[in-house]
């Protein structure tokens, strides 16, 4: 299998900060949240290799930091050729582009470049091998104001998945997907198809939206820490969580 970590996003909601770098290289502490990713999917014994793609505004500032990585896995960095929001591929555009671009043709481990998490994702993957299915990482969340920024799933008695909403206004439960996903090679094929139909393309999860009435799907609960940094608020709260200071702009410069 391989890893793809999703870091092409443009972020605005996290404006100014994320003016001078990419909200997957925001410090925490003295790491990065894409730093703290990878040293994760480093953990997996039969991934064979990282990619990570990333926006033209800022491929030089990922060309930096990937200078100075030390895990032992490979990493492969993609650069979509945007330059602006305007410009944007979308995170299934941009999953659509790695898989054509590096002929990706195995299972495939998709992560949000925005998402901090401490559990080991080989947990994660033996739940959703045990079955032979596609997983999504869920978490119930208390906040409704946070619900309604992200992917709310409802789910039957059995766990299985009996509706998906993106950003609900009225969320319908507590239990919010991260974008954390495992897609095996058969699915992978499917994004061709995603794209042909011409569905959106720009939240990940929006693919999850389309693959469950067609799939089983195996939603695996979070134990630990979880946080989608999407806006300057989300990023504040995991700093605090964490014990560590919230970095002002100019210590980003």
């Amino acid at each position: 299998m391989k890893a793809l970590i999703l870091a092409a996003g443009y972020a605005t909601r996290l404006y100014p900060l994320n003016q001078k770098l990419p909200k997957a290289l925001l410090p925490i502490g003295n790491e990065t949240i894409l730093g703290h990713i990878v040293n994760l999917v480093n953990q997996i014994p039969d991934c064979r290799e990282i990619i990570i793609i990333a926006n033209h505004k800022f491929i030089e500032d990922f060309n930096l930091w990937l200078a100075s990585y030390q895990g032992s896995l490979p990493i492969k960095l993609l650069d979509d050729g945007t330059n602006d929001v305007a410009e944007s591929l979308g995170a299934i555009g941009d999953i659509c582009y790695a898989i054509e671009k590096e002929h990706i043709e195995e299972d495939l481990l998709i992560v949000a470049g925005d998402n901090y998490f401490d559990f080991p994702l080989t947990d994660f993957l033996d739940a959703c091998r045990r079955e032979n299915q596609d997983g999504v990482c869920v978490k119930p969340v208390a906040d409704p104001a946070l619900l309604s920024q992200m992917g709310v799933v409802l789910l039957d008695q059995d766990k299985n998945i009996i509706n998906i909403e993106e950003k609900p206004a009225l969320p319908q439960s507590n239990l919010a997907m991260y974008a954390i996903y495992y897609y095996t090679k058969d699915t992978v094929k499917l994004f061709q198809q995603y794209r042909r139909e011409e569905n959106p393309m720009d939240a990940p999860g929006n693919f999850i939206v389309w693959l469950y009435p067609r799939k089983p799907i195996t939603t695996y609960m979070i134990e630990g820490q979880c946080h989608d940094v999407g806006s300057l608020e989300s990023y504040s709260r995991l700093c605090e969580s964490l014990g560590l200071p919230f970095p002002g702009e100019d210590e980003l410069r």
